[in-house]
């Protein structure tokens, strides 16, 4: 504002302007009454506005005195208030007016001249903070997808991509897939991108005929302003937060949401027989489109018609990929003989156990086997497990249970399951409650019946059911606790 002062005096014809000192409006109008005495001035067309012009020079600097944080805006908002208190100001004939507009405009168009100057005079001066973008590649100035952007009188070259995956990400900031976008930050200092930089880096990218990518464009359409652009466009963004969050969110992140994704459509998935050993993080990768659209169902704001069409494709498709390869995630053993000798009475071959998992999966666009699907993938042996459990089995518990269906009947599927396992694994040693030697159980095997391993099995069943009765019994508790807390 001294400046802008400055050569607002001399525009009306003052030998020696009159700065504005720290000791308020004061010594301003002493200083203004000494120079009217003097009558040092040059330009006599302008002395009737003089007292106006010297009460808006005043006038602005005490709002900005009172301001506690000036900005740019807030000084051009203070000029064009009291610009306006004189044109309107019904004691001031038409002529006035249209002197103070006059001399205003002048003021001003020099003022933005030597603005101008002082800009170039500084981005020829400065050479650039960084020569590298922020994969640490060399740049070069002339290159029509590099922009050089001058922010505290420091300047910075910057990829066109770069910039464009900071705005991405400033304007699709979100919690909890509610927008939050906030304005893009300069990631050298850390500090945010003024109007006119942003406005520069989109008629750069006009200019050079570039891609611009859709959010930037609609905030360029928002007028720059960040409440008017979620206002406007908050189906959109939701949608791009929910792409986003599908397919560049780590695996270790992503893997709870398979899981409910695949308990949910388990009619569909329950063909499939996943191994435990199968990586999680490829397995996320490759069901990723499919939880693209469990999310669109799931959180999308677009209405009922993208909800239903992305719940009735993602059906289709799991039944696709089901129908391509119903073993996918299957486990394999392979017996491999070490040795090339045959049978003897006194020696055997000896064989290598190596373990498979089936990972041939369709490609979610062509329907076709995708080209990163392989027949076999071999299980390193430190992650081998000697159960055959499956990979979603022991999660389904977590799921929310249908109306009607209770945790008893869960425990006692599992236990079903689980006693059969163990007797098509060893029926001797892991079913049988049997305390003796390993000899006794081998000599005793020939006088077992089928009566008796069926017999056994009960007797394990029966200890488990109580187990199970404790804990329903608990439930039961719980669930009346909790009507007589909502009837009360």
């Amino acid at each position: 504002m001294d400046a802008f002062s400055y050569i607002l005096q001399k525009h009306l014809g003052v030998m020696n302007p009159i700065k504005m000192s720290n000791g308020g409006s004061w010594e301003f109008w002493g200083d203004y009454y000494a120079v009217m005495r003097c009558k040092d001035f040059v330009n006599i067309e302008y002395q009737t506005i003089q007292y106006y012009i010297f009460s808006f020079i005043s006038s602005v600097y005490y709002q900005i005195n009172n301001e506690a944080q000036l900005q740019t805006v807030a000084v051009a908002k203070y000029k064009l208030e009291q610009l306006n208190w004189c044109i309107e100001n019904p004691f001031l004939s038409a002529e006035m007016k249209e002197l103070i507009i006059d001399v205003y405009s002048k003021t001003q168009k020099t003022y933005n001249a030597f603005t101008k100057l002082s800009k170039l005079f500084i981005y020829k001066k400065n050479k650039p903070k960084a020569y590298k973008d922020l994969c640490m590649n060399e740049l070069d100035e002339n290159s029509r997808n590099v922009i050089q952007i001058m922010q505290h009188k420091t300047k910075y070259l910057f990829l066109i991509s770069d910039l464009m995956g900071i705005f991405r990400t400033a304007l699709l900031n979100s919690s909890y897939f509610f927008p939050e976008p906030i304005l893009p930050k300069n990631p050298y200092n850390n500090v945010d991108f003024d109007i006119s930089t942003i406005y520069n880096i989109y008629f750069h990218m006009e200019h050079n005929r570039l891609i611009i990518p859709m959010v930037f464009r609609l905030f360029y359409n928002s007028n720059l302003d960040l409440d008017l652009f979620l206002h406007n466009n908050e189906s959109f963004i939701r949608d791009a937060i929910v792409y986003n969050h599908a397919f560049t969110t780590p695996t270790s992140y992503l893997f709870k949401d398979l899981v409910k994704m695949m308990t949910l459509y388990k009619a569909i998935t329950s063909k499939l027989d996943i191994c435990i050993e199968f990586p999680r993080d490829k397995l996320v990768e490759i069901f990723r489109p499919y939880l693209h659209l469990y999310f669109i169902r799931k959180y999308s704001v677009s209405g009922t018609d993208k909800y239903n069409s992305a719940s009735n494709k993602l059906k289709s498709k799991l039944r696709s990929f089901v129908k391509f390869n119903h073993c996918f995630g299957r486990k394999t053993v392979k017996l491999i003989r070490k040795s090339i000798f045959y049978f003897t009475p006194t020696k055997q071959p000896k064989f290598l156990k190596e373990s498979y998992i089936n990972m041939k999966y369709p490609s979610y666009h062509t329907g076709n086997m995708d080209v990163n699907s392989i027949l076999e993938y071999r299980i390193p042996a430190d992650v081998v497990c000697d159960t055959n459990r499956r990979m979603f089995v022991d999660l389904q518990l977590d799921s929310p249970r249908p109306r009607g269906h209770s945790i008893r009947d869960s425990l006692i599927t599992n236990i079903m399951e689980n006693a059969i396992l163990q007797l098509n694994n060893d029926p001797l040693n892991e079913i049988l409650s049997i305390s003796d030697d390993s000899s006794s159980i081998y000599s005793d095997s020939d006088n077992d019946s089928d009566n008796d391993i069926n017999n056994d099995i009960n007797n394990i069943i029966d200890r488990h059911i109580d187990d199970i009765n404790h804990h329903s019994d608990n439930d039961s508790d719980s669930d009346d606790s909790e009507d007589d807390g909502s009837i009360s």
